[in-house]
This record gives C-alpha cells, structure tokens and sequence, in this order.
C-alpha cells in the first residue's frame, strides 16, 4: 500500500502530467461521442423531415407560437 504512496511522492510531477493526459484523452471521447451522436440526431430530423414536410413545417409553426 505504501509504496504506491512512495511512488507519487518521488514523481509528483510525471503523476501530474500522466493525470492531464489522461483527462485530455477522456475529454477527447466524449467529444467525438457527442459529434457521432449529433450526427445521427440531424440525419434522423432531415429523414423526418423528408418523410413528412407538412409534419414539420405544423411544428415549426408550433413552436413559433409558443415561443411567443
């Protein structure tokens, strides 16, 4: 147990910056998850959109008045 202790106190700061490398790698997945998920969520709503143009210009009316 103590020497995983030992070990960082030896190497402050490679552990520091083993640390941000580690959080720029996890920030870099969630954007290419968050990228792939818009991706599909606007080919989806152009599909919809393709399917159904009347549907989609009633919702945008919609939401017009409600904004309002």
């Amino acid at each position: 147990m103590n020497t995983t202790r030992a070990t960082t106190k030896k190497h402050p700061a490679s552990d520091t910056r083993a640390m941000q490398d580690n959080l720029g790698d996890v920030g870099n997945s969630i954007a290419n998850l968050a990228s792939d998920q818009y991706e599909r969520a606007h080919d989806a709503a152009g599909d919809a959109i393709r399917r159904n143009p009347f549907a989609a210009v009633a919702i945008g009316f919609g939401l017009g008045f409600w904004r309002d």
